[in-house]
């Protein structure tokens, strides 16, 4: 059922946002007579900011959207908070081409004084390569001063080697100056599957006992995991063919952000069960915030900020968890 829009609530617009961007939402939620992409586009440029941030982040999470859904004006990037300035970063990179009309701003992402706006802009390079970029990235890594920045950076250039004999050559650098089966070399391997550079990092391991030896294939799980300062990828050593499904960044909370998120649960639930749902709607809500307690997870608190999130846009009840869902977004990233 549409929401409407006018009537609506800065935080009912917010968790419809969130349903948006995870893919999660009917067919025109927003609108009944307009796409949602129209929608993210118009509320882009509504008058709580933070539900604008929110359109940003939604078409950075949604496959279906993209920069031509944007309603906040590129020209007042500068002017926008430091995660909005990497969602909209990470969206152009991600977007970029040899004959895309946004290379100044890319430009001004990578001088950012922020490391979560850097940040953003390195994730979106991830997949993508564009020649005018190469200079630009060679002399980012070597000033860059923020690790997790550093590490997406590189795994831009390894998984981009093949088009550009400097990456490569700086990549095989790197990998051959590392120690053996160091957490390092073992994210360049992760990063390097099914193209031509990881057959040459094979070849610096040769006799040399790691984590790819003993002659096994290697496949790449879905999820590609932050861990410290080094993205890693998890990897199973087995019979078959390398394959690679692609690769999410997910977020470890640390137990500072576990132990607010567990409070907010706890309120959430409380909410839930004081709440005017009905069995079903409280039954299913429950148990996606007891999973998330168990298991505090970026990925099991999404559930729940989805389930509270489509709640709040079916029923007038579903409407009052709608402060408890933006706060566990907020504590994720999402805000």
């Amino acid at each position: 059922m549409p929401i409407d829009v006018d009537g609506a609530t800065p935080d009912v617009l917010r968790l419809a946002l969130l349903v948006v961007g995870l893919g999660r939402s009917p067919e025109n939620l927003l609108n009944p007579r307009h796409s949602d992409g129209e929608m993210v586009r118009a509320l882009g440029r509504h008058e709580d900011p933070i539900v604008s941030q929110y359109t940003v982040w939604a078409i950075t999470e949604n496959d279906k959207l993209g920069l031509a859904h944007l309603g906040v004006p590129l020209q007042d990037i500068e002017g926008q908070p430091d995660n909005v300035r990497a969602w909209m970063f990470q969206l152009l990179a991600m977007e970029a081409t040899d004959h895309q009309p946004h290379w100044e701003i890319i430009r001004l992402g990578i001088d950012d004084p922020a490391a979560e706006a850097r940040k953003g802009l390195a994730q979106g390079l991830a997949h993508s390569f564009v020649d005018v970029f190469e200079p630009w990235v060679m002399e980012w890594i070597t000033t860059e001063t923020d690790p997790e920045v550093s590490q997406h950076l590189l795994g831009h250039i390894v998984r981009q080697a093949a088009h550009s004999p400097t990456y490569e050559a700086y990549a095989l650098e790197i990998y051959e100056a590392e120690a053996e089966g160091s957490m390092l070399r073992q994210s360049m391997q992760a990063n390097a599957i099914q193209t031509p550079i990881y057959t040459k990092f094979k070849r610096l391991d040769a006799g040399t006992p790691d984590l790819f030896s003993g002659g096994g294939n290697v496949t790449m799980v879905k999820n590609q995991f932050n861990i410290g300062s080094v993205q890693g990828g998890a990897v199973a050593v087995g019979d078959g063919a390398a394959t690679n499904y692609g690769t999410t960044n997910v977020q470890v909370l640390s137990p500072q952000k576990i132990e607010q998120v567990q409070g907010e649960l706890a309120r959430l639930e409380a909410a839930v069960h004081g709440s005017e749902l009905n069995a079903e709607q409280k039954s299913t809500a429950l148990e996606h915030v007891n999973a998330a307690k168990a298991d505090p997870t970026p990925v099991k608190i999404g559930k729940v900020i989805e389930y509270a999130g489509h709640l709040g846009t079916v029923v007038e009840a579903g409407k009052t968890l709608a402060p408890y869902a933006m706060a566990l977004g907020s504590l994720i990233g999402l805000s």
